[in-house]
C-alpha cells in the first residue's frame, strides 16, 4: 500500500507550473521528499483512507476520512499543520508543527490513529 502513495506523489512531483491553468505552482521537490516520508510512518489503518491532493501554492495536502473524523494535513517544505475534525465536534488544529522534531510527526499521527477508532 505504501508503493501506491509513493506513486501517487512521484506523479504530482511531475504537475508543472499552471497546472490547474488558474497559476497553480508545481509541487515543490522538498515537499515531495517529507511527503514520502510521512507515508512511510503511517500505519495501515490511516493509509486505507488517505487520498492525496495537489494543492495550488506548492503543497500536498493528505486528507485523512472515517465515520467518526475527517482530518486534513498540510505538507509543506519546512513544517505541516493538520486539522482534526471529529462528529463529537472536539475538533483540533496543530500549525507549524516541525519535521524535524519526531515528537511533533508521533504526535499527529497518534492524533489521526486515534480519530480513526
Amino acid at each position: 500500500m505504501i508503493g501506491k502513495f509513493l506513486n501517487r506523489i512521484n506523479e504530482l512531483s511531475m504537475l508543472r507550473d499552471n497546472w490547474n491553468y488558474e497559476g497553480a505552482k508545481p509541487i515543490h521537490a522538498t515537499v515531495c521528499r517529507q511527503a514520502k516520508a510521512l507515508v512511510v510512518r503511517l500505519s495501515e489503518n490511516i493509509l486505507k483512507s488517505l487520498v492525496v491532493f495537489p494543492d495550488v501554492d506548492g503543497t500536498l495536502l493528505f486528507d485523512v476520512r472515517s465515520d467518526n473524523s475527517h482530518s486534513t494535513i498540510f505538507v509543506c517544505d519546512n513544517f505541516f499543520s493538520y486539522i482534526l475534525k471529529k462528529k463529537s465536534g472536539n475538533n483540533e488544529v496543530f500549525s507549524g508543527c516541525s519535521w524535524n522534531k519526531d515528537s511533533d510527526v508521533n504526535a499527529m499521527i497518534s492524533k489521526i490513529e486515534d480519530s480513526l477508532s
